[in-house]
């Protein structure tokens, strides 16, 4: 008998040793049953009236650390969710950023630049906000632009016909 907010760590653990000290039968108790339940004070822990109803201890209890024992279940819902949400995440995800980055976003970049084109040719002077967005695009398009760049310096190494090679043959060596 115990607090009910005891954790059911602590309460296999009391169980446990109580019934190893006090296992022995006498007048009012058999072998092994440990508390006698006719004094009702406290109420029983669920945990406690589970060990001495089966004489085992959950195996969670027995191979886990007692603050992971008490929040397996939470734990192991938890590690589903985050499994079956990244599954599903990794699924729909980049189609979803194929999307975006394909047709939603330059499309919402186009009609940002006429705005602002618009404004100007009204007279009005860009709001901080505009400006900033007009910066983060321009540094976009600038990054896009240096990787083009890249790319287009080793254009020369595809002018060599492009052939399967088989793991016995060495490539070429060029001079």
């Amino acid at each position: 008998m115990s607090r009910t907010r005891l954790s059911p760590a602590a309460a296999f653990a009391i169980a446990q040793e109580l019934s190893t000290e006090f296992g022995p039968s006498s007048q009012l108790s058999d072998t092994g049953e440990f508390p006698n339940f006719s004094d009702r004070q406290l109420p029983v822990n669920p945990a406690a009236a589970e060990y001495y109803s089966t004489g085992a201890i959950p195996w969670e209890y027995e191979h886990l650390p007692p603050l992971i024992a008490d929040s397996f279940t939470r734990i192991l819902i938890l590690g589903t969710l985050i499994l079956v949400f990244g599954s599903i995440y990794s699924m729909v995800l980049p189609e979803a950023y194929s999307l975006w980055s394909g047709l939603i976003k330059p499309r919402a970049e186009d009609r940002f630049l006429a705005s602002i084109e618009v404004a100007l040719a009204d007279g009005r002077p860009l709001t901080l906000r505009q400006r900033q967005r007009l910066s983060a695009i321009l540094e976009q398009q600038d990054a896009g632009r240096i990787l083009r760049q890249r790319a287009e310096a080793l254009r020369p190494e595809l002018s060599d016909p492009i052939e399967d090679e088989t793991p016995d043959e060495q490539p070429p060596v060029r001079e």
